[in-house]
């Protein structure tokens, strides 16, 4: 097994996903941050560090339907978004963990009436957050 090596570039991409933990994000949006904060990274570096993340298990990947964009979203410890629904906010971005009985009724309803099963980590309802809703 290859040794895991931890850089400047990972801990500062890694600082960023972490404070972000309700947004989903792109490799521009962090190279656009971390630079404005002067930090000196490169595109390429920010991707391969988001791809390996990602494989680490740290962070879930979504590509768009038509496989164009990726997508990334920070797992925080412990909070299992393999086995729960996720709601995103189309004007604010902000990503809600649907974690509650409705999950187990609607995979229930889903398998029993339509013969489908959810993949929860790639599952998304586009929505207002309720913030958003009332402004």
């Amino acid at each position: 097994m290859a040794k895991q090596y931890t850089t400047k570039s990972k801990t500062q991409i890694l600082d960023y996903v972490k404070n972000r933990h309700d947004r989903r994000f792109t490799a521009q949006e962090v190279h656009e941050a971390l630079s404005a904060d002067d930090l000196k990274i490169n595109l390429a570096t920010v991707y391969r560090n988001l791809d390996r993340l990602a494989d680490e298990g740290l962070l879930l990947r979504y590509k768009s339907m038509d496989m164009s964009s990726v997508a990334y979203q920070y797992v925080e410890e412990n909070h299992g978004c393999h086995n729960h629904l996720h709601l995103q906010c189309k004007k604010c971005g902000k990503i809600i963990h649907l974690e509650c009985e409705f999950m187990h009724e609607i995979e229930e309803h889903l398998m029993k009436d339509h013969g489908f099963s959810i993949a929860c980590k790639d599952s998304v309802i586009v929505g207002l957050c309720a913030d958003c809703k009332e402004e």
